[in-house]
């Protein structure tokens, strides 16, 4: 007897700048002078701080996904919608 399992599919933002191709990166500053890398593709974006701190989002209308560390909520939207518009 085989069982088949069904599992949802969805999409994963990836979790760190080496995750990305290195076309769709690169460097920028924050307000505070710390370095960032940016990478984005059609879809999504990642924000990325040398201190391990992240925000991973989308750039369409799914912006309840956002993924962050080392930083709140209110300003890992604010990073998403300032690099998505």
């Amino acid at each position: 007897m085989t069982i088949l399992l069904v599992l949802p599919f969805t999409f994963a933002v990836p979790s760190s700048a080496a995750d990305w191709k290195d076309s769709d990166c690169r460097k920028d500053k924050d307000d505070s002078g710390n370095r960032v890398e940016i990478c984005r593709d059609n879809e999504s974006i990642g924000v990325f701080w040398s201190d391990g701190s992240f925000v991973n989002g989308w750039c369409d209308n799914r912006q309840y996904d956002i993924d962050y560390k080392g930083l709140s909520k209110t300003e890992a939207i604010s990073w998403v919608d300032y690099y998505c518009n």
